[in-house]
């Protein structure tokens, strides 16, 4: 019963979202990341990507991966 009443809390959660959402703005922002990773795939083609280099030298794993 403590899950149901937790869960009903999280759902009811106000995470106070503005509602002056610029969307055009939002569009952009994509469109940049969407341009920065067709950029990494272009020049690092068949290297481990950078945030899964971060997460393997964190776990001491050397393997690289290729695409």
């Amino acid at each position: 019963m403590d899950q149901s009443n937790e869960i009903s809390e999280m759902m009811g959660r106000n995470y106070n979202v503005p509602d002056d959402i610029d969307e055009e703005e939002l569009m952009d922002e994509l469109d940049a990341l969407e341009d920065l990773m067709l950029e990494e795939e272009a020049v690092g083609a068949g290297e481990v990507p950078s945030y899964l280099r971060r997460v393997l030298s964190h776990t001491g794993s050397h393997t690289t991966a290729s695409a």
